[in-house]
């Protein structure tokens, strides 16, 4: 990008209303004209421009003189945005304290008025030069610019999305102004609750209508364009327009041609726009998961290094992680290479994308001067009144283009955000999958029916009784796993959760969706019920725990051929664990 289309884009920016395409501020337009109007500067003129005043305003148009010239206010403008530029400063910073003095930027202007080979002026091919040598990427600072007034836009939008009643997402397109997507593509805390499937469709409805939305503005900008160019045709149709016949003809067969290059570089571009976006949603979505996947092989290696040379399962164990480790592994190989072929794919399509852009952009210059080389070719003496109107509708066609740009990549954005939502929601569930079926849970060593058969033991040796269920499990987990567990019944969800993190239970409550089914469990599973609170007996105020048998029946302090299906009045107030094997 050179300095004067990076000034264009600056002033366009900073004069659109909220950035809505098509509504440019009066002072943005005339800034614009006046640049169209500047060619070069003396340095009598630079030496007119109060720089101290210049450096320290808020805006260029703050120091114009009443009465000032287009021609020294481009001039303002110009100078003022570039010694602005942060390298800029830096370079004419002579005596590096920081601060940009009137006579260090006089000197630094000075320095440079010769780039072009003509020290006697300042040109834009002066600029272009030092911007050069200096190795400012001016592209990088446009986008970065564009990139804040997009978040100030979208922080806005969602302060105006809390405070009003909820609405459809996706843009809407008018002769005014263009709007993207209304709706945020961020996944809530509510979103955690759904499917992955309904989700990514969510994801995917907004991604259409944000597609849809780029294309209108498209098809708007084409519209726009088309507008301006019937005004030339007219004007050069005018009586005494002073244009030949050969030359409306040659100005139109070339023009169309010309504009037929144009489409089809778009065309061309927007494959490898797509092709970027797709890459680089890959690329995001594989990087989590291979993030996951490491720390699911760093956390087996822990179990790993865990297990002691007296289990008498160690081998097996051993085997078994070492089997997942290597599985989980053979995935983050499979993963680096998805996200290794993206990122060349990526690069590769960046390069076309460049390529195409700056082939479109030559174009673009053709268009803009074909009128000058019409004219010039065919020596044609223009009227004066028609040469202004064709001038006028030419410059509309280049700020066209340019706030359509603005549009078209708030557009871009919006659907690389979301196509990398949508990646990632997609990726998250096949990385969930590969790990759960790769995790390792060691148990404590006992099978459930070997569990019953310790709890039968417990109340050989220490009798049956009632009330005090928690001390009967107690005495068959001390006496099983050697685990000093308390608590009351009530309390014993909160054992049973800390054994889960250990990977030596799992609970599985949401199989038994009724307390009549607790008859079915199988044998060592371990059922706590709440206190419920209605009424005096022990298991309304102390809740119960105990161990199914596997036949219908339990045990705790005593054995019971019925499982307990309610607990004061309440059937709904239990949880359940199997242990892992």
């Amino acid at each position: 990008m050179d300095f004067s289309t990076f000034l264009k884009n600056t002033i366009t920016r900073q004069g659109l209303n909220k950035y809505a395409f098509g509504s440019l501020s009066q002072s943005a337009t005339d800034r614009l004209n006046n640049l169209s109007m500047f060619s070069s500067a003396s340095a009598q003129d630079i030496a007119g421009v109060d720089l101290k005043a210049l450096l320290a305003a808020a805006e260029a148009a703050d120091v114009n003189a009443e009465g000032a010239t287009g021609q020294q206010k481009a001039l303002n403008d110009i100078l003022k945005t570039f010694l602005e530029l942060e390298d800029v400063q830096k370079a004419a910073d002579a005596d590096g304290d920081g601060k940009l003095t009137e006579a260090e930027a006089q000197a630094f202007l000075a320095s440079i008025m010769g780039n072009d080979g003509d020290a006697s002026t300042i040109t834009m091919a002066d600029i272009d030069k030092a911007i050069e040598k200096m190795g400012i990427d001016l592209n990088e600072i446009a986008n970065k610019a564009a990139e804040e007034v997009l978040e100030d836009k979208k922080a806005e939008e969602a302060e105006q999305t809390n405070s009003a009643s909820p609405s459809s997402s996706g843009g809407s397109v008018s002769s005014g102004g263009v709007s993207g997507s209304s709706g945020s593509s961020g996944i809530s805390k509510q979103d955690t609750q759904k499917t992955t499937a309904e989700t990514v469709e969510e994801l995917e409805t907004q991604l259409a209508d944000e597609e849809s939305t780029k294309a209108s503005v498209q098809d708007l900008i084409q519209e726009k364009i088309q507008e301006q160019d019937k005004i030339i045709s007219d004007a050069m149709n005018e009586e005494n327009s002073g244009f030949t016949p050969e030359a409306k003809k040659e100005y139109e067969e070339e023009k169309t041609k010309i504009d037929e290059d144009i489409k089809t570089k778009d065309t061309g571009i927007e494959d490898q726009k797509s092709k970027i976006q797709e890459n680089e949603a890959t690329m995001s979505s594989t990087k989590e998961a291979i993030g996951s996947l490491k720390e699911q092989k760093s956390s087996l290696e822990s179990q790993l290094g865990s297990i002691g040379d007296d289990d008498e399962k160690a081998a097996d164990k051993r085997a078994d992680i070492n089997s997942k480790i290597s599985n989980i592994q053979g995935e983050i190989d499979a993963k680096q290479k998805e996200y290794d072929s993206a990122e060349q794919a990526k690069k590769e399509a960046e390069e076309e994308k460049a390529n195409l852009e700056k082939e479109k952009k030559e174009l673009e210059a053709d268009r803009d001067g074909l009128m000058d080389k019409i004219i010039e070719k065919h020596k044609l003496d223009v009227n004066p009144e028609v040469k202004e109107k064709i001038q006028k509708a030419q410059s509309e066609i280049q700020q066209i283009r340019s706030d359509g740009q603005e549009a078209i990549t708030e557009c871009d954005n919006n659907i690389q955000d979301l196509k990398t939502k949508i990646a990632q929601a997609k990726e998250v569930e096949k990385t969930q999958a590969t790990i759960k079926d790769n995790e390792f849970k060691q148990g404590l060593g006992l099978t459930g029916e070997e569990l019953v058969d310790v709890a039968k033991q417990m109340l050989n040796r220490y009798g049956s009784s009632s009330g005090y269920c928690a001390t009967g499990v107690s005495r068959t987990f001390q006496m099983a796993y050697g685990l000093s567990l308390s608590g009351n019944g009530c309390d014993w969800d909160s054992n049973m959760d800390k054994l889960v993190e250990q990977g030596a239970f799992t609970e599985v409550t949401s199989d038994y969706k009724t307390s009549d089914e607790l008859s079915n469990l199988p044998a060592g599973a371990v059922v706590c019920w709440e206190a419920s609170g209605n009424g005096s007996s022990g298991g309304a105020k102390y809740g119960h725990v105990t161990i199914a048998d596997g036949k219908g029946g339990e045990i705790s302090d005593h054995y019971a051929a019925n499982i307990y299906k309610s607990i004061g009045g309440r059937n709904d107030l239990y949880r359940v664990y199997l242990p892992v094997t």
